[in-house]
Parts: structure tokens; sequence; C-alpha cells
């Protein structure tokens, strides 16, 4: 009669076959939602440009092939409005796989919204309330929100820095950005009817700020790059029981590179190239 030996248990009070079972489906639950994400979005990027292709053709032939009336100049504000939240759109997209993916949704929407709106007003009737005070207002308001959630989204690459100074350079930048948003969106929203010598130093004393920071947070990042023990941890949100790797210091600093640009953990970076790899065999089996 054969006997069986039973699974060494682990310190936690768990046998090693079922940790191991764990860890392999967490990487693989984790993989997958990284190569859905990565797949929407790439058909997201495709679709915004190949809209802006589109408008922008058009817009093309209005300009050589029509006299510029009333519609040629509707279909030429539609095709800068179209071409300019697709680059927003593309921005929010650049953290749409990453812990701030939110903030990328936010801004996705509140794009989407506002470019409605400004549809609305260069193709809606002038009776329509697209035309009235209130439709300037909320497309002013929206395109604020568009253009400063973008703005943090750029910025947010930078979000899995582990230096001090470039952390707190960063949070700065981000909240001077979400108060000139705050101040802009109010004088829009009072329709500039608390503006004074004084508000006005506020803003651009803000914006001047902003603009700082935009600057010098990512030239910080290029020389206090983090070292290897701070780069190699994942933060909570994307840490799973899962064994390290050995690589090669060459290896260890072009997977740096490409998760600081992407705006992810080396282990979600790894998870995302393993999965396309498989995903390749796949195709190609």
């Amino acid at each position: 009669m054969m006997s069986q030996t039973a699974p060494e248990p682990t310190t936690d009070g768990r046998t090693t076959s079922a940790t191991t079972s764990a860890a392999s489906s967490a990487s693989g639950g984790s993989a997958s939602g990284s190569a859905a994400v990565s797949r929407w979005r790439r058909i997201a990027v495709i679709v915004i440009v190949a809209s802006f292709s589109i408008t922008a053709l058009v817009g093309i032939l209005a300009l050589l092939l029509g006299s510029l009336g009333d519609v040629q100049w509707r279909i030429l504000g539609t095709t800068s409005l179209v071409g300019t939240f697709s680059v927003l759109a593309l921005c929010h997209l650049a953290v749409v796989a990453g812990a701030y993916r939110w903030i990328a949704a936010a801004g996705l929407l509140v794009s989407a919204l506002a470019l409605l709106i400004g549809l609305g007003m260069i193709w809606a009737p002038d009776d329509w309330m697209f035309r009235s005070t209130f439709g300037w207002q909320s497309f002013g308001i929206t395109a604020v929100l568009a253009v400063s959630a973008a703005h943090a989204n750029l910025l947010l690459i930078l979000g899995r820095r582990r230096r001090p100074l470039v952390r707190i350079g960063l949070w700065v930048t981000i909240g001077l950005i979400a108060l000139l948003a705050a101040l802009l969106v109010l004088e829009i929203a009072t329709e500039w009817g608390i503006s004074s010598d004084g508000f006005t130093r506020l803003i651009g004393t803000v914006a001047i700020l902003d603009v700082l920071g935009t600057v010098v947070v990512p030239v910080l990042a290029v020389f206090l790059r983090d070292d290897a023990g701070s780069a190699a941890t994942p933060d909570a949100a994307d840490s799973t029981d899962s064994a390290a790797v050995p690589v090669s210091s060459v290896t260890a600093e072009r997977l740096d590179t490409l998760r600081a640009g992407r705006g992810i953990s080396r282990e979600r970076l790894i998870e995302e190239l393993v999965a396309a790899a498989d995903e390749a065999r796949r195709s190609i089996s």
C-alpha cells in the first residue's frame, strides 16, 4: 500500500501546494486583467486616431473644394475640437492601466462631455440652450476640468517614483493643478463676477507655480532615479505572493525605463510582457 505524503505546511498555516496555487491564480488574474486593459487602450487609441484623421480629411476637403461659408466654418470648428480632445484623451490613456486609473476614467468622462457640449454649440440652432450663457459656461467648466485632468495624468506617469523630493514635488504640483482648476471654474461659474486685482494675481501666481512644478518635477525624476531596492518594490495594490526572479543589471535598467514610461510597477510590467508573449504564441499556433 503506497503512502501519501502530506503537503508541507508553511509558517502561516497554509500548505505549499495551496500557496503555490493561490500565487499562480493571483498572478494569472493580474496578467489577464493587465492584458485586457492594454487591449482596450489600443482599441481606444485606434478609434481616436481614426476619428481625428477622418475629421481632418473632411476639414481639408471643406477648405479646398468649397467657399468659406457657415457650414465650412462649422466643419473646421469640429475638426479643431475633435483634434484637441483627441490629444486630451491620449493623455488620459497614458495612466489608464496604472494605480491612478480612476483619474484617467474621470478625465475621459469629462473630456467626452466637453466634446459633446462643444459640438452642440457648433451645430445646434441659435435658439438652443447650447448657444446660451449656460452652454458657454458648461463648455468652459468641462474644458478646464478636461485639460487639468490631462495635465495631472501626464505627471502621474511619475507616480511610482520613490525619491521623496520627486514625490513631494509631484503631489504639490498636482495640488496646484487642482487649485488652478477650481479658481478658473469659480470664475466661469460666476461669469467673471468675482474678478478683482487680488483674485487675478492669485490665479497668475498659482499658474506660474503650476508651470514651474510641471517643468521641475520631470527634470528631478531624470536625475534622481530610484535605487534598485525601491524600484523593485511594487505598490501594495499591485503586490502578489510571488517569488523574486533575479535578472541582470542591464535587464533591470531596461525594465525600470519601461515601467517609468508606463507608470506601473516592474512586476506589473513583467506580467503584461508575459501575457503579451502568451497571446502571441496562441495566435501563431
